[in-house]
């Protein structure tokens, strides 16, 4: 489940388009250089290979960095913590929290999808959502061995160092608590967008291919932003923010980086490029 639990934010982690240019960036300083790639991460067999520009950063890096530390994620301790996470507290079931109109539109889709809303009405909300979005993936053919995944292999079959900028615990604390205090808005608004998984998902993933961070703020997000402010700044800005010094340690080290996160975290004011050219770094599209 550990990859797949990132699957419910995957639409808000990819970028817009662009001919002829991949979501990889090369990030400089007078004397150091340091790769930054946009991930998706659930793939489909017919999206692969991977643009070339991805292997090109790849075999110039020495670190590879991630959003976390994968490969604890992936622990039995790290499991068990998400799966008792996953239930909610007595009085904040989803019958409890949502109004009855979302609640039967909720059970609604569940019956579409061959899924008995009685049998999981004890996961908290974030968590049902997501279950069921990683469904539609699934639906799609996603496999769960996206971008992040398949370098992390690489690397540890290489010997490449491997670094993170952020802990396992403050990724599973966004996971648990997406649409906290505003259950009705959000559960409503995942339902609509997972009924449009498939266009969705095939316009955004021919868009990550060719990395145009113009197309970012597209209606999509923008939406997402006006009806949930606070889980956004939380998905996003705040993490950005709590990036940026240990970006900018990568940056002065002697060792060339390969940094691999969603690529909605490059884009935006808040955004991590914006913030490094505001630093006087230097940003280029590799091409």
């Amino acid at each position: 489940m550990s990859r797949a639990i990132v699957a419910l934010i995957l639409i808000l982690l990819i970028a817009g388009s662009a001919l002829g240019e991949a979501s990889v960036w090369v990030v400089k300083t007078d004397s150091t250089e340091m790769y930054v790639g946009g991930t998706i991460h659930l793939l489909r067999e017919s999206d692969l290979p991977l643009p070339a520009e991805y292997d090109r950063a790849y075999e110039a890096a020495t670190v590879l960095v991630f959003e976390t530390d994968l490969e604890k994620l992936e622990s039995p301790e790290v499991q068990q913590k998400i799966m008792a996470g996953m239930m909610a507290e007595e009085g904040k079931t989803v019958d409890k929290l949502l109004s009855e109109e979302v609640y039967q539109e909720l059970n609604e889709f569940c019956q579409e999808r061959g899924v008995s809303l009685e049998a999981v009405k004890q996961m908290k909300v974030s968590m049902l959502i997501l279950t069921l979005q990683v469904m539609e993936f699934q639906r799609m053919g996603m496999s769960a061995e996206g971008v992040d995944a398949r370098f992390l292999s690489r690397a540890k079959a290489d010997n490449k160092g491997l670094g993170k900028l952020e802990t396992v615990d403050a990724q599973i604390d966004i996971l648990l608590t997406m649409g906290e205090g505003q259950e009705d808005a959000y559960v409503k608004y995942c339902l609509m967008e997972m009924r449009r998984t498939q266009e969705i998902m095939e316009t955004l993933i021919g868009a990550w291919k060719v990395g145009d961070l113009k197309g970012l703020y597209g209606p999509l997000v923008a939406e997402a932003r006006e009806l949930f402010p606070a889980v956004m700044a939380k998905l996003l800005d705040d993490r950005n923010r709590k990036w940026l010094p240990k970006l900018e340690a990568y940056l002065q080290s002697p060792e060339t980086e390969f940094v691999l996160v969603g690529a909605l975290h490059l884009a935006g004011d808040v955004g991590v490029f914006n913030m490094l050219e505001e630093r006087g770094y230097t940003i280029e599209q590799l091409k």
